[in-house]
């Protein structure tokens, strides 16, 4: 078995599991013992280590998966970019910008000169 799959299962049981079987408790046996504020508490801090979990396993898949890592920099570039140049630029006019430097206005000719091409 592959170490990201063990340690992504462990921490399913460390994280998310307690606030699982603590609301199939209420649902199914109910605790009158406890009072509100309790229950509210300890809800907020089973959603919290559950929200915990979710994050883990993205540093998890960042640190382990170069896969991963390669793609979500790509993602992450192609953001930047987008929000660099903004929406008035086409990705074709992008990827032209960043190959060579050219302005709008050359870039605009270069698209026009490879597509009669």
């Amino acid at each position: 078995m592959n170490i990201t799959l063990i340690m992504i299962i462990m921490a399913f049981f460390c994280l998310v599991l307690p606030g699982e079987l603590l609301l199939f408790i209420l649902e199914n046996i109910g605790l009158k013992e406890m009072s509100e504020d309790t229950l509210q508490r300890v809800l907020l801090v089973c959603n919290m280590l559950q929200a915990l979990n979710m994050a883990f396993n993205f540093v998890l898949y960042c640190c382990v998966n170069s896969q991963f890592r390669r793609t979500f920099a790509k993602l992450v570039d192609k953001l930047f970019r987008y929000a660099r140049y903004g929406a008035h630029f086409t990705p074709a006019e992008i990827s032209l910008r960043d190959q060579y430097g050219v302005n709008r206005r050359e870039t605009r000719s270069m698209i026009v000169e490879e597509s009669a091409v």
